[in-house]
């Protein structure tokens, strides 16, 4: 078990952004609360029993990058988001400190059009992304440290982590951290549809693809409150593991004891579980996902003795699969449901299931 160490319920989050569909954080979140989606036809034919005419999948597309692919669409969602940060968190105080960045983004080995990109640029496909992120917002900032996360829906759990380590090793003051994805582009349909994820017009089992982008400013939690800092929640702890196989491979089992333990690391630390009341995970209509959040239900029911009473959330129903964002979005539309007071308790506990592996959890508490 890779239960971290730091501590991380020192954590506050100071601010947040978003690029989706369905706008910045503030409407995304509104519509995510009453089941709203933006889902269109894609460029991607499929031919269909009984039926001479082929029909076009669907999904879940920005209009706001159409046009862009590679990593000029995954730089201009960081764009998006960043931009929708900035409308409510005064960015000059990010000059006056050492600032850490942390951008979580997918892996290129699954997506073609990104490796494309790395060749005829000559350039490593992080810099790429931190170039990209720098040079469109035009930031003036000297940056303390910075890294890009490879992965997927537990992307956000590991980039946390590394930022709760960063305060404890006073490496910085604040981080920026940040997660973006995209599956508009046919390389990374193709590949949804070959591993079997892609909803199709014959095969239910499956997700809607879907892309965005979304930031979290994050710091210590004495330091926002001795600069009286506008805190949208606290991190009460985080725990991440890893399971052997991914969903795809033949030797993978739905078991979901990897799942259950970084949940039960989280909850075992919180008194009265009973009174968490929500959960946000990453259930996207993948069938092995699905199989195994239901195995890690019976689980942590016996654990727990049936105190565990949880409604579900999940982003998929409003954006799709979102890959390395999905983490980011689990958060805002959590800290969007404090902010607006319709959350069903104060402490919510976030999830997800990474398809190469990575399992991860949260637990996040509101800040009054």
């Amino acid at each position: 078990m890779q239960s971290d160490q730091i501590n991380a319920s020192a954590i506050a989050i100071t601010g947040m952004g978003m690029a989706s569909p369905l706008g910045g954080h503030v409407q995304a979140c509104a519509a995510h609360r009453i089941n709203l989606n933006n889902v269109k036809p894609l460029n991607m034919l499929f031919a269909v029993d009984d039926s001479e005419y082929p029909e076009q999948g669907k999904g879940h597309e920005c209009e706001m990058v159409a046009g862009f692919e590679g990593y000029g669409r995954l730089g201009y969602l960081l764009k998006l988001a960043f931009d929708d940060f900035s409308k409510t968190y005064n960015t000059e105080y990010l000059k006056k400190s050492r600032v850490a960045m942390v951008l979580c983004a997918p892996e290129s080995d699954y997506r073609p059009t990104l490796e494309k990109y790395e060749r005829e640029n000559e350039k490593d496909g992080d810099d790429l992304i931190i170039d990209q992120f720098i040079n469109l917002n035009s930031l003036n900032i000297e940056f303390a440290y910075q890294r890009v996360l490879r992965g997927s829906q537990a992307s956000a759990m590991a980039a946390l982590n590394l930022a709760a380590e960063l305060f404890d090793t006073q490496t910085a003051d604040i981080c920026i951290v940040g997660g973006v994805d995209s599956y508009m582009d046919e390389s990374a349909l193709e590949w949804l549809y070959a591993t079997e994820q892609l909803k199709t017009p014959e095969g239910g089992d499956g997700a809607l693809p879907g892309e965005g982008a979304a930031f979290l400013i994050v710091e210590p939690r004495e330091q926002a409150l001795s600069r009286d800092g506008s805190m949208l929640a606290f991190v009460d702890g985080i725990a991440l593991d890893k399971e052997k196989y991914s969903y795809h491979d033949d030797d993978f089992s739905p078991d979901g004891e990897k799942l259950t333990s970084v949940i039960t690391s989280v909850l075992n630390n919180t008194e009265n579980v009973n009174q968490i009341n929500l959960v946000i995970n990453d259930m996207n209509g993948y069938r092995p996902k699905s199989l195994e959040w239901g195995n890690v239900v019976v689980k942590l029911n016996r654990i727990f003795e049936g105190q565990l009473d949880m409604r579900m959330w999940t982003p998929a129903t409003s954006f799709g699969e979102i890959g390395a964002a999905t983490g980011f979005f689990q958060i805002c539309l959590a800290i969007r449901a404090f902010v607006r007071q319709y959350a069903p308790s104060r402490r919510i506990l976030v999830c997800a299931a990474s398809y190469e592996g990575d399992r991860g959890a949260l637990l996040l508490s509101q800040s009054s």
